[in-house]
């Protein structure tokens, strides 16, 4: 989830905000990937929130009952 969010904010940003400002093109780059790294991991933690809250099992136990 993050790599795809850090790449369609950070174009979005370019073409509508960091290109007129004149920020340069590496700088751009650097925040989307911390952009997509934030919210790749806030999305991760979010999820294991949830698995934990409503006591679901982890994807790795669900095919050891079929064996």
């Amino acid at each position: 989830m993050g790599l795809w969010f850090g790449f369609a904010w950070g174009t979005i940003m370019w073409f509508f905000a960091w290109k007129e400002h004149g920020i340069a093109g590496m700088f751009a780059v650097t925040v989307a990937c911390m952009a997509g790294l934030l919210f790749g991991f806030s999305m991760a933690t979010y999820y294991a929130y949830g698995r934990r809250k409503y006591r679901l099992p982890k994807w790795e136990s669900l095919g050891e009952d079929r064996k």
